[in-house]
């Protein structure tokens, strides 16, 4: 059903006054608006984003797309946002101002599309209503940028007249994070199904394919290190299920817009909806199944943002018709108002209070925004007054040439190129995310810390095998030959079989 129509301004007949529709556009207009205001005022950047950073300062400098010079590690989990942000710092100099406005376009960009699309502010009223939304809808971190992708995507599967654009968003859905695949897996398996021709589907698979050459030759590896840091590990599975229903019931406490838009959307369209619709809400819910399956975030609401986003888009495509007005702007009022008045509401001052309760789930725009938001940078760089920021600048005077620590993010970024950074997190370090966590009585869901093996500091400071246990050593060998060797050797490409084939293990 076709409405010319915005949430508080309706028409009753398709052929509307000039007056009216005019009025619709200034509604829409100042939506978009006020939804964009409250994202530049939470505006900012995530600790682990300059973790991509450094990478791409690194790229710009002529060290490679990588954390530490000299050591080819994928530390960044989303390829295409760190490359379009690589692409802007090659024509700016300030790589937080970029990121920053990558998220921007892409949250203003999103708002547009949904609206024209619906027709409606519903989805505007909705992204307002959301704190993790808001929250990471900057940060630097992939997220806006799936948000864009994923609207796109779903707006084109559920059109009648699908073209190329489906497939090859579908594709950048995955380039972007590669876990979003399960988003549009069902949705894409259904458009296979239904191709007669084999070519448009290339428009997906190309680009990922792509990518992961190039990370399998450059890399070593067809994953990101990071992947390999949070995915070894000795924990029992219950545990990990245990902490990821915890994610789910910390969010619903804390932002109870975003799962309940979801949970409401996804529910309606599996009774109401349309084949397609259906297949996209399954995606949804595999998504979320994964969620739980590794155990959630320590950033609260993140993973629960890109399914967010889909479930609006998917809401105001289908279920938005069927209701009445007053039912909508019923809706739409209790939305903001429950958005409003949550712990995570966009409204909520612009403070430092990071404590970490007994879950490891933080409010982590609250721990970052008093240095990194983007109103505290105006004027001057604040990030640069950070402690982390602060370390990593210390260990650059010091002229420390490896330093073991988990602060990889604003302190690697300011320790510069000449200081190698062993994080004990193991999120940029090749060896320690090979080996798997066991977990003592306390840990903390992403935070998998690892012992420095003996002799692995003096072996990267000197440039010699000096790890102390002889199997360890053996492992790193074939380990430093794929991540330092020469990219086209017979040797390195031997490694390269042997531990992307699991034939060769790391002790424990």
């Amino acid at each position: 059903m076709t409405q010319h129509v915005s949430d508080l301004v309706v028409s009753t007949s398709e052929r509307a006054p000039a007056t009216t529709a005019s009025g619709a556009r200034v509604v829409a207009i100042v939506s978009c608006a006020a939804l964009m205001g409250l994202v530049v005022r939470n505006a900012w950047i995530a600790d682990d984003a300059f973790i991509a950073f450094r990478a791409v300062k690194n790229w710009v400098d002529g060290y490679g797309l990588v954390s530490n010079p000299g050591e080819r590690v994928q530390a960044f989990t989303s390829p295409l946002n760190t490359l379009l942000i690589a692409a802007g710092r090659s024509v700016f100099p300030n790589v937080y101002s970029v990121a920053l406005l990558l998220g921007l376009l892409s949250t203003a960009a999103l708002a547009v599309l949904t609206v024209r699309a619906s027709r409606s502010v519903a989805p505007v009223v909705l992204f307002a209503s959301s704190g993790a939304f808001i929250d990471f809808s900057t940060s630097g971190l992939e997220n806006a940028l799936a948000h864009l992708l994923l609207a796109v995507f779903v707006l084109s599967f559920l059109s009648e007249r699908r073209g190329n654009v489906v497939w090859l968003t579908a594709g950048l859905v995955v380039l972007n994070r590669l876990d979003h695949a399960l988003l549009v897996a069902p949705a894409v398996a259904l458009m296979a199904v239904e191709e007669k021709s084999w070519k448009r589907p290339l428009f997906a698979v190309v680009p990922v394919l792509a990518w992961e050459a190039l990370s399998l030759v450059y890399y070593g590896f067809l994953l990101p290190n990071t992947a390999y840091a949070k995915l070894t590990t000795t924990l029992p599975r219950s545990e990990l299920w245990g902490q990821g229903l915890s994610y789910f019931v910390e969010s619903l406490q804390r932002d109870p817009v975003t799962l309940a838009c979801i949970a409401g959307v996804v529910s309606a369209v599996l009774w109401l909806g349309d084949r397609r619709a259906r297949v996209v809400a399954l995606g949804i819910v595999a998504h979320l199944l994964y969620v739980v399956w590794i155990g959630g975030d320590f950033m609260s609401g993140r993973f629960f943002t890109a399914p967010f986003v889909v479930a609006v888009v998917l809401g105001v495509r289908q279920l938005l018709p069927l209701l009445e007005l007053r039912a909508r702007v019923a809706l739409g009022a209790g939305a903001l108002l429950v958005g409003a008045t949550s712990g995570a509401s966009p409204l909520r001052p612009l403070s430092y209070q990071c404590s970490v309760p007994p879950s490891g789930i933080v409010d982590e725009r609250a721990c970052y925004v008093e240095h990194t938001g983007l109103l505290r940078n105006l004027r001057r760089p604040g990030f640069q007054e950070h402690d982390y920021f602060l370390k990593g600048a210390a260990w650059r005077k010091s002229h420390q040439r490896v330093v073991a620590s988990s602060l990889v993010g604003l302190a690697g970024f300011a320790a510069g190129p000449e200081v190698h950074v062993v994080d004990t997190y193991a999120l940029t370090d090749p060896l320690l995310a090979r080996i798997p966590f066991s977990a003592g009585e306390k840990w903390r869901i992403g935070h998998w810390s690892r012992p420095i093996p003996a002799g692995y500091l003096e072996s990267l400071e000197h440039g010699d095998d000096e790890i102390k246990d002889s199997t360890l050593r053996e492992y790193y060998q074939h380990l430093r030959r794929v991540v330092r060797g020469p990219l086209w050797s017979g040797e390195r490409w031997r490694s390269i079989w042997l531990l992307n084939s699991g034939r060769l293990r790391p002790p424990g």
